[in-house]
């Protein structure tokens, strides 16, 4: 019974370590996903671009499309922990987002690609005009029926009214909110990361049943 139970406890430990480095490299994966704006506006069809930093991988590419809600422009990538720059062009404009990824996150990053560069609007500005003085107004004396008063010379030029300068009321810019974050939707990456994981469970599998034959070949020779 102590050969018995050693080689079950054998068996066990080799299915647990065959198991462990399948476990940590699912926990290692990271999502990197968002969506692609052109002028505001989520569109399909531009190609996005990632580029790991450190160089460890090669870069990746991503087309963007309907996200499980049916919404556009979505696009989602599976990678390990590392610096990665996001990048989309169209129509000669393009953006691009550096981004550190740490390992078994989701990271969400929209990219916004800009229509045309806007062109500052001027700003007018009115030069007051000031108003002239009466020619006949020379000042002098001023004699009245009761009493004789001076009025100094330039007295009676009033003070020119300023006129109010107009600034222009910059127009609203109109940006799309995006509100939805659905659950991000992995690329074909996750499927490898399956298989990988199918694969080790075949492996633990045939172990386990390896060392029950043994253990019952044993048994029935003792």
């Amino acid at each position: 019974m102590n050969r018995r139970s050693l080689l079950l406890t054998v068996g066990a430990i080799a299915v647990i370590f065959l198991l462990i480095p399948l476990s940590t490299a699912q926990a290692a994966s990271s999502v990197i996903y968002g969506y692609v704006s052109v002028g505001g506006v989520s569109v399909n069809g531009i190609t996005v671009t990632l580029v790991d930093m450190s160089g460890k991988s090669v870069d990746q590419h991503n087309v963007t499309s309907n996200d499980n809600s049916g919404k556009p422009g979505y696009y989602s990538f599976i990678v390990n922990g590392s610096d990665y720059t996001l990048s989309a062009v169209h129509n000669g404009y393009s953006n691009s987002h550096t981004i550190i990824v740490s390992p078994g996150t989701n990271n969400r990053i929209d990219l916004s690609i800009p229509t045309s560069t806007p062109t500052p609007t001027p700003t007018v500005t009115i030069t007051p005009t000031p108003t002239p003085r009466p020619l006949n107004d020379i000042g002098g004396m001023v004699t009245s029926t009761n009493q004789t008063s001076y009025v100094p010379m330039g007295a009676s030029n009033p003070s020119p009214t300023p006129i109010p300068m107009w600034t222009p009321t910059p127009a609203p810019s109109v940006h799309a909110s995006v509100t939805l974050a659905p659950t991000p939707v992995p690329s074909s990456g996750i499927f490898s990361n399956i298989s990988l994981w199918l694969i080790g469970m075949v492996v633990a599998i045939i172990a386990i049943i390896a060392v029950a034959a043994v253990v019952l070949v044993y048994i029935r020779r003792y």
